[in-house]
């Protein structure tokens, strides 16, 4: 991919526009492997377990939530989390059951306690990732389910400066989970422990442009292989850039710039002119400079621009 030139090309258009926004998916699903050394249940006692025995947790989680509380080295999201799943397996690949379900929605319960993700980062202290749902089913009784990431050898997390994105790939943390069905004291809870070691995430990239949604600041990408003025391919790849922007979405933004200007001082009469817009042509030397295209794709864009607007497409 190009450099972020492109989004901040298109930023600068889109800005100058009325009333425009970037829409954003709001999901992302965390995917946590490794290694399971501990199972029981209150009803049940220990599982024993064999040394091939493993772990998949998946979280779905909103990371477009707002921030709830925070702190140097703490942020809470009291409602980032959608759906958490665990499954236990032995070392053939057979499922372990439990006695109450492992996996939770907060859109199935009724009533909602909790749905929240901590993330603890402070420096001289072990990273954590707390993911919780709390709720009660149509029946009354109390759901309750969490799943702790600690750190061990390595830091948990990427970047905390927004939602903290926690790290890809082979992993080596701690894993505990509990569940429990039913009122404290009355219901049967799991509990599980193990080793992390490997967190996957897939986020949800809705155009298809290989940035995810959240950190894409051109959410509807305009994506063709190469820049089209309607029906006239130029032959100049369609960059993308980090931020998910491609060319064709800097010239896209001309085009509602354009729309977005107010009424000729002409009134009725509005003078011919059929040609590329100011900001059209702007927008070449804006990526030569940036370094998106060299001297020769720009000329291929300026010709296949003005080709666009002089010619009709072939019958």
């Amino acid at each position: 991919m190009k450099n972020t030139a492109i989004a901040l090309l298109v930023t600068v258009v889109v800005l100058l526009i009325p009333g425009t926004t970037q829409a954003q998916t709001l999901t992302d699903t965390v995917t946590i492997e490794g290694q399971l050394t501990q199972l029981e249940n209150s009803f049940q006692g220990p599982t024993a377990l064999d040394p091939g025995a493993r772990f998949v947790a998946t979280i779905l989680q909103d990371r477009t939530t707002p921030l709830s509380s925070s702190t140097a080295s703490m942020k809470l999201y009291e409602t980032a989390m959608l759906e958490m799943e665990v499954v236990f397996y032995d070392e053939l690949g057979t499922p372990i059951g439990t006695p109450i379900v492992t996996s939770y929605s907060a859109a199935t319960l009724p009533s909602l306690i909790r749905r929240d993700a901590e993330f603890t980062f402070d420096p001289a202290a072990l990273d954590q990732a707390s993911y919780a749902i709390e709720g009660t089913d149509i029946n009354g009784r109390n759901m309750e389910s969490w799943i702790d990431i600690d750190e061990t050898t390595q830091a948990l997390f990427t970047d905390t400066s927004a939602y903290p994105a926690l790290v890809e790939g082979v992993v080596d943390a701690s894993f505990s989970f509990y569940a429990m069905n039913g009122d404290q004291g009355r219901g049967i809870s799991v509990t599980a422990a193990g080793t992390v070691e490997s967190i996957t995430i897939v986020f949800i990239d809705t155009d298809n442009d290989g940035v995810a949604d959240y950190l894409d600041q051109c959410g509807n990408s305009v994506a063709s292989e190469t820049v089209m003025f309607d029906w006239l391919d130029s032959g100049v790849s369609n960059y993308v850039d980090e931020a998910g922007c491609t060319i064709m979405d800097v010239y896209a933004a001309c085009e509602v710039e354009e729309e977005e200007q107010p009424s000729s001082p002409w009134g009725w009469f509005q003078p011919v002119y059929s040609g590329p817009s100011h900001c059209e042509t702007q927008v070449v030397y804006q990526l030569q400079a940036d370094g998106v295209i060299d001297y020769t794709e720009g000329r291929m864009l300026r010709n296949a621009l003005s080709l666009s607007y002089s010619s009709n497409e072939p019958g």
